[in-house]
């Protein structure tokens, strides 16, 4: 089963998703906003990158992170309905750490 984090590419979310990745073996399941599964990696690795280095986040993205694309903002988080289906069916927790700016 998945920890469902929502924010993982923003301040407060990384150290969430390194801390989790660090302490905790369970699966996470990361909601980024992004046009393709490379460019979310792009997302992670640039908010991840103060908590580890490339080796090691590249061992623990494509080993215990599931990537759905898709934006908080929108309805039924902008996730086709497959892949809301797989994350709901996965996730046993959610943590929420998102947020919308507007500066």
């Amino acid at each position: 089963m998945a920890i469902f984090l929502t924010g993982s590419t923003g301040y407060i979310g990384s150290y969430v998703a390194a801390g989790l990745l660090a302490q905790h073996k369970e699966r996470l399941a990361l909601l980024v906003r992004a046009k393709d599964p490379a460019h979310a990696e792009q997302r992670l690795w640039k908010s991840l990158q103060l908590h580890m280095d490339f080796p090691r986040f590249i061992e623990l993205v494509r080993s215990r992170c599931d990537i759905y694309l898709g934006d908080l903002t929108a309805p039924n988080l902008g996730l086709d309905p497959e892949a809301r289906d797989r994350l709901v069916k996965s996730m046993t927790s959610v943590i929420h750490v998102a947020a919308s700016l507007n500066r």
